[in-house]
């Protein structure tokens, strides 16, 4: 195997556990939100919360890092 596909298997594993990882971290931020402020009524309302609300602020590096990971995979060598 290439070095640049032993590469890419590794970043493909990096992405999936970057995937479950924000997945988790977005549930407890979530849990807490709702805690303290009632329900969140749709997925939209969710998505919104995640990308202006102050209280989600912390998630968006892990967010950002794994949109940059998914940008390598898909470019072509």
């Amino acid at each position: 195997m290439s070095d640049d596909a032993t590469i890419r298997r590794k970043l493909r594993a990096l992405a999936t556990a970057l995937r479950h990882f924000h997945s988790a971290l977005l549930d407890k931020a979530k849990e807490d939100y709702e805690f303290l402020n009632g329900p969140v009524n749709s997925p939209y309302e969710l998505f919104n919360l995640v990308t202006g609300h102050h209280g989600f602020q912390w998630l968006r590096p892990l967010s950002g890092l794994m949109a940059t990971l998914d940008e390598v995979l898909d470019t072509r060598t």
